[in-house]
This record gives C-alpha cells, sequence and structure tokens, in this order.
C-alpha cells in the first residue's frame, strides 16, 4: 500500500472518530472506493492510541480532577467514612463512577458478539444502513434539544448513553452521535453530553485495542517515519474535530450532520447495490 494511504487513513480516523458521521463506516467506504486494503492490527491500533491521546489532552481538567478525587476518596475511606458520604463529597469521583457505569454495556457486548460485529464490516450494505440510523438520530436531536440548565448526571443518563455506545459497535452507527445525542435526549445540558461522550471515549478505545491483541501485533513495512507521521495527523486531527464538535454542540448544531449520514447512507446503499 502507498505510503500516502497511511496518512489518508489516519486523517479520515482522527476526524471521523469524533466527528458524529462514524469513522467505521467511512473506514469500510474508503477502503472500497479507493480500493485501500484493510491495515494492519498493529496500525489501527496505533490510530486509535493517537485519537485516545487527544481525547485525554482535551478533557485533561477532568481527568485530573478525577484523579485527585480518587486519591482523596480513597484516604477518607480509610479512616473509615461511609462510602456513601465519600460518594457524595466528591463529584469527580461520580463522574469516574459514571464512566464506569457507561462502559459496561459495549464491553459486554464486544465480548459476546464480536465476531458477528467483525463479519458486518465486510459489508458495505450494513455500513451504510449505519450511516441512515446516525442520520436519524442527529436529526432527532433538533426537536428535542438539551436542558440549559446545568443538573448532575444520574446512574440511568450513564447507563443511557452506555446503551447508545454498544449500538454503536455496528459499522456506520457513529459512537459519538449515539453517545451525546443519548445524553440530549435525556435532558442533560448539551455541553455536559458531549464532554461525557468524549471522557467516554478513552476507555472505550484503549479497551478495544487491547482486545485487539489477542489477534497479534502486526505493523505495516512502511517505516518508522510514515508511522510516526501518520501517529501524529490521526492525534492533530482528532483533537481538531474534538474542538470543532464541542462548539457546534454548545451552539445547538449538532443535528446538522444528520443530513450528511442521510446523504452518504443513501450514496453506499446504491454502491453496495451495483
Amino acid at each position: 500500500m502507498p505510503n500516502i494511504y497511511y496518512f489518508v487513513l489516519a486523517l479520515v480516523q482522527g476526524i471521523t472518530e469524533f466527528v458524529p458521521v462514524s469513522s467505521s463506516g467511512h473506514l469500510v467506504l474508503l477502503q472500497r472506493i479507493m480500493n485501500i486494503e484493510q491495515p494492519m492490527l498493529g496500525f489501527d491500533i496505533l490510530l486509535h492510541l493517537a485519537t485516545a491521546l487527544a481525547v485525554v489532552i482535551f478533557t485533561r481538567r477532568e481527568w485530573a480532577g478525577m484523579h485527585r478525587d480518587a486519591l482523596r476518596a480513597i484516604v477518607d475511606l480509610r479512616r473509615k467514612i461511609p462510602f456513601a458520604q465519600v460518594w457524595e463529597k466528591y463529584p469527580q469521583l461520580r463522574l469516574l463512577g459514571y464512566i464506569g457505569l457507561a462502559f459496561v454495556p459495549a464491553a459486554v457486548l464486544g465480548v459476546l458478539v464480536h465476531d458477528t460485529i467483525e463479519r458486518l464490516f465486510a459489508s458495505l450494505a450494513a455500513a451504510g444502513g449505519g450511516f441512515l440510523v446516525t442520520g436519524v438520530i442527529l436529526l432527532a436531536t433538533r426537536r428535542r434539544q438539551a436542558s440549559n440548565i446545568e443538573r448532575p448526571m444520574r446512574p440511568g443518563d450513564a447507563l443511557t448513553i452506555g446503551l447508545a455506545q454498544a449500538v454503536a459497535m455496528l459499522p456506520g452507527v457513529s459512537r459519538s452521535g449515539s453517545t451525546i445525542a443519548a445524553g440530549i435526549f435525556r435532558g442533560l445540558e448539551r455541553t455536559t453530553a458531549a464532554r461525557f461522550s468524549f471522557l467516554l471515549s478513552v476507555p472505550t478505545i484503549a479497551a478495544a485495542g487491547v482486545f485487539q491483541l489477542k489477534n497479534g501485533w502486526q505493523m505495516p513495512d512502511c517505516g518508522a517515519g510514515v508511522l510516526l507521521g501518520a501517529f501524529a495527523v490521526a492525534g492533530v486531527s482528532g483533537y481538531a474535530a474534538l474542538a470543532v464538535v464541542f462548539r457546534l454542540v454548545a451552539r445547538a448544531r449538532f443535528h446538522y450532520f444528520g443530513y450528511y449520514c442521510i446523504c452518504l447512507g443513501i450514496i453506499t446503499l446504491l454502491l453496495a447495490a451495483r
């Protein structure tokens, strides 16, 4: 595969991982249109690590707060302070707990039906249908705009967002689109829904990479310079995508991506029917 294709894949991965248009669906479509072969597993994991790093940097304040509150909670628990009091005392600890709760549905589903989902990634029609589903979800948020009043997250919010992420394992269904929309439908403030979606992506991306390691670690023979360059492209484009999506969500323009997904879904289904 020509070296330029590695940079194309890195750019597409970085942008579409967080822009609610489905990175998996775009990669399936890109590989079919440009006749790009499936990249080796190690390269795919490398790109996901780059996008995970972009999220950590973008949400560094939240991660620092969760780390701080977790350490303080451990100290309090060692002092025999009841867990219920510790839980109420530290809001960032609760956020960390909600991330863990939201992570569970996708983790369980990924283990149970991983092979079935992998087979769907070979289907252009499946990707096209996923694009349409994503488009409908995004457009629906226009009618159900989130509250502008900040309120604390609840366990039901986290579980609903986690279930949405599990559905987004299907090709063409956007993870960021589904999870942010789920938060909006639950009545969360728009930026709260977006930030929680971004935070949730970190353990999700990391766990997916670790799970894929069971199939081995193979890197393409394209040289260290190309690999480092692709890592940088995926990371920088991913960070830029995070900033753009967050701004559009804050301005209640999140649903605009739905029109793109609907059009792309129709085109993809037409290509699949050829």
